[in-house]
């Protein structure tokens, strides 16, 4: 009997949050109006 590491997948938020931010710094502008958190959800995630 031995120790197996499992790969534990990343959590959906965590993924999504950093698809959202990472989106946001490269399609949008500072100062700018963002589409609601549902849109944006729908557009990069």
């Amino acid at each position: 009997m031995g120790t197996r590491l499992h790969t534990v997948p990343e959590p959906k938020y965590r993924h999504l949050k950093t698809v959202i931010g990472e989106a946001l710094d490269h399609e949008f502008t500072v100062g700018e109006v963002l589409p609601n958190e549902r849109e944006l959800a729908a557009r990069f995630g």
